[in-house]
């Protein structure tokens, strides 16, 4: 277990317990909401995130999840990287080991792969030639031509994502992560996945290839897209 250093004023005696609607880790070592995924909650016995240097720690008055952290995303520690998730993910492995190995693990195996803090997974579409989904939900009219959607991709959306794992419990993967594709938003919030499985999941429609139907005119998917993970070990 990792130690904990507390930057936070003194604890209050607590009040009540966390709101039965925020989301819990495998074991419920961690909570989060989807109305302000800048903290994330913990228990006293839970592992510190890592790395730690990179969030600052707080007590507050939640009688069962009585700690919470933040990523230290103002700081100029965090630099260039406000909006770009690959950098930043780089930088949470370059402070959590020095050891890196590149693994492409398929889709059908992610369920199996036992999560690790400082892993890193990155989800990219299959061909880059073809427009994705992201394209479709960024306020652009569907009927453009595809030469116009990878165009626009090009200069307005993404076409991958990177996150690395700050924290697990069993199954659960924690991680902190920044996207390019929200320009307004510079500090780094949480997500909670199952596993590789569930990143994959989460972002498997936004970064999947399309196709228009000839007959329909509705867009379809050609190609999942591909999830890579950069394993510590």
């Amino acid at each position: 277990m990792f130690s904990k250093k507390s930057t936070g004023a003194k604890k209050s005696k607590p009040v009540k317990n966390l709101p039965s609607t925020y989301k819990k880790s495998k074991t419920g070592k961690y909570a989060l909401t989807s109305q302000n995924r800048l903290l994330l909650y913990s228990k006293p016995t839970s592992p510190a995130l890592v790395p730690a240097k990179m969030f600052s720690h707080f007590t507050n008055t939640y009688a069962d999840y009585s700690e919470h952290w933040k990523s230290n995303g103002g700081n100029k520690q965090l630099g260039i990287y406000k909006t770009d998730c690959g950098k930043y993910a780089r930088l949470l492995r370059s402070k959590t080991t020095k050891k890196e190995k590149d693994k492409v693990i398929k889709d059908s195996k992610q369920a199996k792969t036992k999560p690790q803090v400082g892993d890193t997974y990155y989800i990219s579409p299959r061909t880059k030639t073809q427009p994705t989904f992201s394209a479709l939900t960024s306020g652009w009219a569907v009927e453009d031509p595809v030469s116009d959607l990878n165009a626009k991709i090009k200069k307005h959306a993404t076409n991958f994502h990177v996150a690395t794992v700050v924290a697990n419990d069993g199954s659960t993967i924690i991680t902190s992560e920044v996207n390019a594709a929200f320009q307004n938003n510079t500090t780094p919030w949480f997500s909670m996945y199952e596993g590789g499985m569930g990143f994959y999941k989460t972002f498997r429609l936004e970064y999947s290839n399309l196709a228009k139907d000839k007959k329909s005119g509705k867009w379809k998917v050609t190609q999942p897209p591909i999830i890579q993970r950069q394993s510590i070990k």
